[in-house]
């Protein structure tokens, strides 16, 4: 193959292709979902549903499912899932991102629930 355009070819065996590993094929993530993550896709679904997260991320799934129960815990891993604090992550695709934050959002609404002015619900009525 003439590469300079002078009509110079390599020698044979410099051409030869060095023969590479083929990574395995990773296994479904999906099955890597825990039960109590499961429960958790399960109680969440109607106002944030999540299917790219539990795809694509469900590690870090589990470790949210695993703190649910206490909504400042939870607050805290979110936090940590959403904020680099090594400078290695690369982030999470925008689809992915958006779903953490409507958790986030929701869980944000079980520390602090909205507050009803009674005397405007008596405006109301």
């Amino acid at each position: 193959m003439d590469l300079t355009g002078y009509g110079y070819k390599r020698p044979v065996q410099e051409t030869k292709i060095a023969a590479q590993l083929v990574p395995q094929a990773m296994p479904a993530r999906s099955s890597e979902l825990t039960d109590g993550a499961r429960r958790l896709l399960d109680a969440v679904a109607r106002r944030c549903p999540m299917p790219e997260s539990a795809a694509r991320f469900p590690r870090a799934l589990n470790r949210i499912a695993e703190v649910w129960h206490d909504p400042a815990r939870a607050e805290r891993c979110l936090e940590e899932l959403m904020l680099d604090s090594r400078c290695t992550r690369a982030g999470f695709p925008s689809e992915v991102l958006s779903e953490l934050m409507t958790l986030r959002t929701y869980n944000a609404s079980r520390i602090s629930p909205k507050r009803v002015d009674p005397w405007q619900e008596m405006h109301l009525r």
